[in-house]
């Protein structure tokens, strides 16, 4: 009895973990729906080359309206291409820019 009790008690478990994966799948993968919503201001044309994370915060545009948000966003876009950083010297801080690739700039091609 033992060894069929301790098989039940693993799959239950593993039946909660996968349950709690899709009640929580938001939550655990914010970067990549932060990353969609940047993407669809992207292939909009909304989002001007050499914009701020600060620039694109205040907008305050859906699943982007914080800083660490759109630091996820710009992450997994930089790593599909999409955008890059660029450090600009300032009299301060430095500033990061975020440059858009020529396919999502305004006015660029399509």
């Amino acid at each position: 009895m033992r060894a069929e009790a301790v098989a039940l008690a693993a799959n239950w478990a593993e039946f909660l973990r996968l349950h709690a994966e899709k009640l929580y799948a938001v939550e655990l993968r914010e970067n990549i729906a932060a990353a969609h919503a940047l993407a669809a201001k992207l292939e909009a044309g909304a989002v001007p080359d050499g914009e701020t994370v600060r620039d694109l915060t205040e907008r305050d545009w859906a699943g982007l309206d914080d800083a660490g948000l759109v630091h996820a966003a710009v992450d997994v876009l930089e790593a599909v291409g999409w955008v890059r950083r660029v450090q600009e010297p300032t009299a301060g801080r430095t500033r990061t820019l975020i440059r858009v690739h020529p396919d999502f700039r305004q006015g660029g091609p399509a």
